[in-house]
């Protein structure tokens, strides 16, 4: 029989038995919760970094102000706004009509878009005048600006054959031979901000078609019987769109009346001094530019 110390399993004793520490496995990293890191505060600029920012957007504001178009004619030829070569943003702008004049026009050739041309007889009065192309001297006499009126001394445009509706031998429509339209003077909404920027604002001229004329009659209408303003009160938004029948037509539709008594009264200063001014047409043998800044050749077609 064997001795029962010899059955007696041996056991190797724990290492921390024998004195020596355990070292703990290192935890499963997928098993421990991650917290992203704090987000890091974005630098702030040095202060050069700033006035440099600084400096370069009073460079922008000021160069664009100082080379933005100063004044001139807004020409319509085939249904697009620009000032010169110069394509205006979606053909449409906001403004302010300072002032207009009654603009009759005839010419006796076809209009050409490569030659300017002046009208052999035109009109342009203000609004309430009698519309002609004579003037009575003071010592009674009549004189005319234009090459060949086409009515006698003293009679006005609506007494003459050209003024006639089917008269347009020219186009050989029904028409009239006189084209009538407005002749519009616009400053922009941007130099209207405060009376100092009105009293040097340059103003746009710009002659619609004259299937557009009675759009600018109804807006009239609309500012001084609905809104009991001026003309000049309300920022107006023109804009030139297609027609089915005339190729394009110039809107005009009210987007806000001056209320500012300080602005109206700085508007109708500017009005006085435009509307004070005498229009006339140059004479056919004038240099391109003259006649183009002046708005003939009626690009209006």
């Amino acid at each position: 029989m064997s001795n029962e110390k010899d059955q007696v399993t041996k056991v190797t004793p724990l290492p921390s038995a024998k004195g020596t520490p355990m070292t703990p496995k290192p935890p499963v990293e997928d098993a421990v919760d991650k917290k992203p890191p704090p987000p890091e505060e974005p630098k702030k600029p040095t202060t050069a970094l700033a006035n440099w920012k600084d400096r370069f957007n009073q460079v922008r504001v000021v160069t664009k102000e100082a080379e933005k178009p100063q004044g001139g004619f807004i020409s319509l030829r085939s249904g697009r706004m620009s000032i010169g070569d110069e394509q205006i943003p979606n053909d449409k702008i906001n403004c302010i009509v300072i002032g207009y004049w009654n603009d009759y026009e005839f010419y006796n050739k076809k209009f050409d878009a490569k030659q300017l041309a002046v009208p052999i007889c035109y009109a342009i009065t203000r609004p309430g005048e009698v519309i002609t192309p004579w003037k009575m001297n003071v010592d009674g006499t009549y004189t005319a600006d234009c090459e060949e009126p086409q009515i006698e001394a003293g009679l006005a445009c609506t007494d003459c054959e050209r003024f006639e509706w089917g008269s347009d031998f020219l186009g050989g429509g029904k028409g009239k031979a006189c084209k009538t339209s407005k002749r519009l003077l616009l400053l922009a909404a941007d130099d209207c901000s405060s009376p100092e920027k009105i009293a040097k604002a340059s103003y746009f001229t710009m002659i619609p078609p004259a299937t557009s004329a009675d759009n600018w009659s109804k807006a009239v209408n609309q500012m001084e019987n609905v809104l009991n303003t001026a003309y000049f009160g309300c920022v107006v938004e023109v804009s030139v769109k297609p027609h089915d029948k005339f190729q394009f037509m110039v809107h005009f539709k009210i987007m806000e009346q001056i209320k500012d008594e300080a602005l109206l009264e700085a508007l109708t200063l500017k009005n006085d001094r435009v509307m004070a001014k005498e229009i006339n047409m140059p004479k056919p043998d004038a240099p391109d530019a003259e006649r183009a800044a002046r708005g003939a050749g009626s690009n209006k077609y």
